[in-house]
């Protein structure tokens, strides 16, 4: 069981960084972990030209103008009584979305001169949720009260712990009621 936990524990204090872009295909998107420049480094990523950089830009710019005006208009004609989807469709919708993170994940694999950036799929600390610490010794304690949460809170090995959580109360007793 005390795997359980450590494990649990991996998955909830670590960020996946996987690099894909929201389109069609993928509805979830991810950033990818920045390399550090190093001479004559090989980078598979292909760079774009400048202009190209600046067009992909502009256009990301006008698709988020666009999705405002829209959804504006849209709720203009829900307040005078219209039909929204004259104004923004979920055909337009899923445009603007899917063709803006087709722009965005581009975009993220070059830097301001369309040169390719060192990137690489990987793994970060996640940011703390449910802190709202301002220092970073507010962040440890909060940590540690969360650490210590959580090793008061498991069953021991022999299933007696110090304090144990309903839910494994309730599991060791139904497998007792089962005769297991």
């Amino acid at each position: 069981m005390e795997d359980y936990y450590a494990l649990a524990g991996v998955f909830l204090s670590t960020k996946t960084l996987f690099g894909t872009s929201v389109e069609p295909g993928n509805q979830m998107g991810g950033d990818l972990l920045g390399l550090p420049h190093v001479p004559h480094q090989q980078i598979p990523n292909k760079s774009i030209s400048v202009q190209r950089a600046q067009k992909l830009r502009k256009e990301l710019a006008a698709l988020k103008q666009e999705e405002i005006d829209r959804r504006a208009a849209a709720r203009k004609a829900v307040a005078s009584g219209k039909d929204p989807s004259e104004f923004f469709s979920l055909r337009d919708a899923l445009r603007i979305i899917w063709r803006s993170g087709a722009i965005e994940g581009q975009l993220k694999t070059v830097d301001e001169q369309g040169r390719a950036l060192a990137l690489t799929m990987g793994v970060t600390d996640r940011e703390q949720r449910g802190c709202r610490c301002r220092t970073s010794l507010q962040q440890a304690k909060w940590s540690a009260g969360v650490r210590q949460m959580a090793r008061t809170s498991r069953p021991s090995a022999d299933g007696a712990g110090d304090r144990q959580s309903p839910v494994a109360s309730s599991v060791r007793g139904r497998d007792r009621a089962d005769g297991r």
